[in-house]
C-alpha cells in the first residue's frame, strides 16, 4: 500500500508539472525570448552545427551564418533577415539536436540550417554505444520525466547556490588574508616547500595535506602536492591531484604541462593514450585536451612501428586522423605503414611516396570498429529524423547542408526520403580548387578562412531565397 500511494503521488506530481509547465511556457522571458519579440517581424533563421558554423578561427563576424544575415539582408528581398549561430566546437550531431530542442521553442524560427555530422565519428558524448541495461533505462525514463527536470532544476540552483557561497567565502578568505587560517595554510605551504628543497619528500607532502586540511581546493597547495609525489615517482597520485586542479580551473595551460611532464617520465605511451581519452570524452570541447591527445596516439604509433606491430600503428594514426582529419603530417605516416602491410615488408625500407592502393582509405580509417560505427551511424540517422519531425510539426523549414569538402551520406539519403532541401558546398570548392589562389578560401586550422566561408553562405542564401519566394506564391 505505501509503494502505491508514493506511486500514485508521483503520476499526480508529474501530471501537474505538465499541466504548469504548459501554462507558463509561452510566460517566461529569457534572453532567447526578449530576442525572438526584438525580431518578430524578421525571418529568423537558425544556423546549427560544430565548429565549421562557428569557428574560432574567424572573427564573430566572418564566420558562414553572421555572413549569411548580411547577404540576405543586402539583397532584393523586402523582407528583413536574421540568423542565429549555434554552432559549437567538437559538438555531436547528439548535442547539436540537443541545443536545438532547448532553444526552438523560444525563438520559434522560420528556417532551421544544419551542417553536423564530422564529429560524431570521434565525439560519442551522449551515445550510449552498448544496450540499456534495466536500471539504466529506468534512470533514462526518470531523468526525460517532467519529475526529472524539476530534480535537476532543484539540483542545479542548489549547486550554483553552493557555488555563489564559495565565492562570497573565496573574497572573505581575500579580505581577511591575515587571518589566522589563512596564516597557518601559508605556513604550512612554506614548511612544505623546505621539506622539499631537502628532498624530505614525505615530510613535505604531510605539510601539503595539513594545509589542504584547511582550504581543500587552494590551488597552489594541491599543485605542489602534485610535483612532490611526482618526485617520489608517485605518477598516478600526482596525476589524481592535478585533475582536482583541473576540475577548477580545466582551462589553465600550466595544468596541461605538470600532466606532460608526468607522461615523459613514466615513459608509458598507452598508458598517457589512455589517460588524455578519459579526459576527452569528458571535455569534448577542451583543446589542450585534443591536442595532446593527438600527440600521445602519434607517439604510441611510433612506438608501437619501432616493435614493427604495423597494424597498431595504423589503428593510433586513425585515430589521431580522426581528431584532426586535415594533418598532412599524420595522414603521410598512415600512407607509410600501409605500403609496409600492403608490399608485405618487414623492414621501414618503405617510404611515402611508395605506390599503394590508396581506394576506400577513409573507409578504412572510420570502419575499423564495425560495432561501433554501426551505432555511430544509428544515432545519426536518428537524429537527423528527430530533425525532420520536429521542423515538420512547428511549421520550420529545415535546410540540410554538406561541408566543404564532404556530404555526409546519411544526411543526403534522408534528403531526398523526406524531401528536404540539400545545399551540396563541394561543387562550389571543386571549383575554386581549381584556381592558383585556392589556399586563400581555407585557414591553417583546414577550416574555412572568411572567404571560405563568404562561398558556403553564399550557397545556402540561394536556396533560403529560393525557398521564401516559393512560399510567397502559394
Amino acid at each position: 500500500m505505501i509503494f502505491l500511494g508514493i506511486f500514485i503521488t508521483l503520476i499526480f506530481l508529474e501530471l501537474s508539472l505538465r499541466l504548469a509547465g504548459s501554462f507558463f511556457k509561452d510566460s517566461v522571458p529569457d534572453e532567447i525570448e526578449t530576442s525572438r519579440m526584438a525580431d518578430k517581424k524578421a525571418y529568423r533563421i537558425i544556423c546549427l552545427g560544430d565548429s565549421w558554423t562557428n569557428d574560432g578561427a574567424v572573427s564573430e563576424t566572418d564566420n558562414y551564418p553572421a555572413q549569411l544575415e548580411k547577404i540576405l539582408n543586402a539583397g532584393q528581398n523586402k523582407r528583413m533577415f536574421k540568423v542565429y549561430n549555434f554552432g559549437f566546437p567538437n559538438f555531436n550531431s547528439t548535442m547539436v539536436l540537443r541545443k536545438f530542442k532547448n532553444a526552438y521553442p523560444a525563438l520559434k524560427p522560420d528556417a532551421v540550417v544544419v551542417m553536423m555530422g564530422r564529429s560524431d565519428r570521434w565525439n560519442f558524448a551522449g551515445m550510449d554505444l552498448n544496450s540499456l541495461r534495466l536500471g539504466e533505462s529506468i534512470k533514462l525514463l526518470f531523468l526525460k520525466s517532467k519529475i526529472g527536470e524539476l530534480a535537476a532544476i532543484l539540483r542545479y540552483n542548489f549547486q550554483h547556490k553552493l557555488k555563489t557561497s564559495k565565492k562570497i567565502r573565496g573574497i572573505i578568505d581575500k579580505e581577511e588574508a591575515e587571518g589566522q587560517a589563512l596564516k597557518n595554510l601559508y605556513e604550512l605551504v612554506a614548511q612544505g616547500d623546505m621539506y622539499r628543497s631537502k628532498a624530505m619528500f614525505n615530510d613535505a607532502v604531510g605539510s601539503y595535506k595539513r594545509a589542504l586540511d584547511i582550504c581543500p581546493d587552494h590551488t597552489v597547495a594541491l599543485l605542489k602536492l602534485s610535483r612532490c609525489y611526482k618526485l617520489q615517482r608517485k605518477y598516478d597520485l600526482a596525476a589524481s591531484v592535478l585533475l582536482k586542479v583541473m576540475e577548477a580551473d580545466s582551462g589553465n595551460e600550466n595544468i596541461y604541462s605538470e600532466f606532460d611532464d608526468i607522461f615523459i617520465r613514466q615513459k608509458q605511451p598507452k598508458k598517457t593514450v589512455d589517460f588524455y581519452s578519459r579526459l576527452f570524452f569528458e571535455y569534448p570541447e577542451n583543446e589542450f585536451i585534443r591536442k595532446r591527445l593527438i600527440g600521445a596516439f602519434i607517439v604510441f604509433a611510433d612506438t608501437l612501428f619501432e616493435r614493427g606491430r604495423f597494424e597498431k600503428v595504423i589503428d593510433n594514426y586513425i585515430l589521431a586522423l580522426a581528431l584532426e582529419p586535415d594533418n598532412e603530417n599524420i595522414h603521410n605516416r598512415l600512407i607509410y605503414n600501409l605500403a609496409i602491410l600492403q608490399k608485405g615488408a618487414k623492414s621501414k625500407n618503405i617510404t611515402a611516396d611508395t605506390p599503394i592502393n590508396s581506394t576506400g582509405l577513409n573507409a578504412k580509417i572510420y570502419e575499423r570498429d564495425s560495432s561501433i560505427n554501426k551505432k555511430r551511424r544509428e544515432y545519426f540517422s536518428r537524429n537527423l529524423k528527430e530533425f525532420i519531425n520536429i521542423c515538420a510539426r512547428e511549421n520550420m523549414q529545415l535546410i540540410f547542408s554538406s561541408y566543404p569538402k564532404e556530404m555526409p551520406d546519411l544526411m543526403q539519403e534522408n534528403a531526398y526520403v523526406y524531401n528536404i532541401p540539400i545545399v551540396d558546398q563541394r561543387p562550389a570548392f571543386d571549383m575554386l580548387a581549381q584556381k592558383k589562389d585556392a589556399s586563400r578560401f581555407f585557414s591553417k586550422n583546414g577550416h574555412c578562412s572568411k572567404e571560405g566561408y563568404r562561398v558556403v553562405a553564399e550557397n545556402i542564401a540561394r536556396e533560403i531565397i529560393q525557398l521564401v519566394e516559393k512560399k510567397a506564391l502559394e
